[in-house]
Parts: C-alpha cells; structure tokens; sequence
C-alpha cells in the first residue's frame, strides 16, 4: 500500500532540504545563483567561484526527535579546480526491537548518511555541473547503499539578473539491498526552475517546478474523493488538471535588504495539497528565513511548516576558511 508519492523510494532523506536557503524558498530551488555553497546540492551547476573556501554546517531537529544535518565546502584542488564536498547525516533516535507479540529484546537506533563529490564548467553563459554521492542506510541488522549522480545546468542572461535552472536528481543503482532479491528504487526526480531579480527592486523571485518527469502527481484515496448521490450511486471526484499542474510548483521569494541580511519567503503546492487535513491546512507548505552576515560569518535560520501542529527549524552557519587565513597570514 501506498500513500503519498514520497514513499515508494528508498533512501528518501536524499529529498530533505540541506540548507536554509532552499528550504525559506519553498524547499525546492535549483536556479538562485548566489554565494550559497549549500545550493550545490540542489544543482551541482550552481558551483562558482565566489564559493571557494566556504564551508556551512546546517542542523535541523527535524520531527519525531529525529536529527537532521548536513556539511558542506568548496575548495580547490591543485590543477583542477574548484570542487565541492558533502556529508548529509541523518538519525532517527534509539528504538525498541521487538518480536513479533510485542516483547522488546533490545533497541536500535536507525541512521543514514551520504557522501558527495561536486563539480561545475562554465562554457559561456552556461554552467554544466554533476554531483556523485554514496548514500547508506542502516536499519537494525538490515542494511543497503547505493551510488547516485546528479546532473545540472544553469543559463545566466547576459545582462539581466534572470538565470534559468535544469537539474536530474537521484540517477543510480543500488550496490547493496537491505534483504537478497528485493529491488528498490531511487528517489529520482526532474526539476526545472528560474529566478528573476527586477531592475531596480530589492527582490529575487524564484518558480520551480519539481517532479517533472510525472505530470498527475497527486494521491487519490477513495475515502476522500468518492462522493455517493442519494440514490447511492457513487462518482470520483479527481483534480483538474490546473490542480495537478500546480502541484509541481515552488514559488520563494528574497527580500534583499542589504548585502548582509535578507529574508525569504517560500510556498510548496505539494507539501501543502499532500499534507493538509480534510479540513483544514494551516501553514503547511510555507516558509520562511532570514540570512544575516556578520564580517566573516553568517548566520541562517529557516522555519518551515509540513503540518498543521508546526514547523520545523532549519539553522545554518557558513564561515569562509579562506578570508581567515589570508587575514592570519598579513
């Protein structure tokens, strides 16, 4: 049985947001081109020059005591390059292990990580970049891994601050299955994404669309989308296809005040259309955040909200190594 799309796919913590930035912008963002070394890992294109030497940690006690975080840096290496690495780690907490009447023999505390190697190539006005990551998961005595790339471009406008995204996540195999002669599958995904700043005010405004490679993406559940006549005859009630096409939409929007503090704005159609109550949503499917840089720190906060009981935080850190040991060396 399946309920929302999110759980058909293993090693699903790969699809949680890794930095403040995309997760104020509605989660999913793969177009800002900024000096944010946590976007490498919603596209590897987005890799520049303007990131060397930057390194983010971001903490995220996500729902249910489970502990979310994710490293990141970019750095050169001899002669070739600029490249970016990361290390998402996630851990769900100690559980109890329990036979099947019940009885608890022990506990176990389940955990996931991925390692990544980033790499981008301007040709002109475009940014090619790819992403190879080796994500495990631990589940009790059960275990699997798999090898995953990511591929992505950018376009940057010449002239106009408006830059277009395109980004396929999740392309891979498994080298290991948690049982013999289970498949699994990858949590693979197609986004498409632009972001705009308007000449002459203080706003960047982003549309990404995600899950590109599926247009109806919605979940019927008969419970809720059966209605029965009078004379007990029923009929299915299914989204139009406006509906279903704006699921796939992410809409963040940057309010820049300065070069040392913003905030951002985010709606996800899907994280509100698929988690909301019969009767009610709330704030599901909004963000929101600030950055707030300090000489050579800056600070990130994200709060976003899944569910009508509350948010969750994201916070960030991002210290750039090389502009501290330039100042210690004069």
């Amino acid at each position: 049985m399946y309920a929302q799309i999110g759980g058909k796919n293993a090693f699903q913590f790969l699809q949680l947001p890794t930095n403040t930035h995309a997760a104020g912008l509605g989660i999913e963002n793969v177009s800002v081109l900024d000096r944010s070394v946590g976007l490498v890992s919603n596209n590897p294109a987005l890799l520049s020059d303007t990131m060397k030497g930057d390194v983010m940690m971001m903490v995220n006690p996500y729902y249910a005591g489970i502990f979310h975080s994710q490293l990141q840096l970019a750095t050169r290496i001899g002669t070739s390059g600029l490249w970016s690495f990361g290390l998402t780690y996630v851990n769900y907490g100690k559980m109890d292990e329990t036979l099947p009447d019940g009885t608890v023999i022990g506990t176990f505390n389940p955990n996931e990580f991925a390692l990544s190697a980033t790499k981008s190539h301007t040709i002109g006005l475009f940014s090619l970049g790819g992403t190879l990551k080796l994500a495990a998961s631990q589940v009790a005595d059960y275990n699997a891994a798999a090898v995953l790339l990511d591929m992505g471009g950018v376009f940057k406008h010449p002239i106009r601050d408006w830059t277009v995204g395109l980004v396929v996540k999740n392309v891979g195999f498994p080298i290991n299955n948690y049982t013999k002669d289970q498949d699994i599958t990858m949590p693979f995904d197609i986004q498409l994404g632009t972001t705009l700043k308007p000449e002459h005010l203080p706003l960047r405004i982003s549309l990404t669309a995600q899950k590109l490679y599926q247009y109806n993406i919605s979940y019927y559940d008969p419970a809720l989308n059966t209605q029965t006549s009078f004379d007990g005859t029923e009929t299915s009630k299914e989204d139009g296809i406006l509906l279903q096409g704006f699921r796939h939409m992410v809409i963040g929007t940057e309010v820049l005040l300065g070069k040392n503090f913003n905030v951002r704005l985010g709606y996800n159609a899907l994280i509100r259309r698929e988690l909301r109550l019969e009767s009610k949503a709330g704030a599901a499917g909004f963000s929101w955040g600030f950055m707030l840089r300090i000489k050579k720190f800056e600070f990130t906060f994200t709060r976003a909200y899944y569910r009508i009981a509350g948010g969750t935080n994201y916070i960030g850190i991002v210290l750039n190594t090389s502009d501290l040991f330039s100042k210690k060396r004069q």
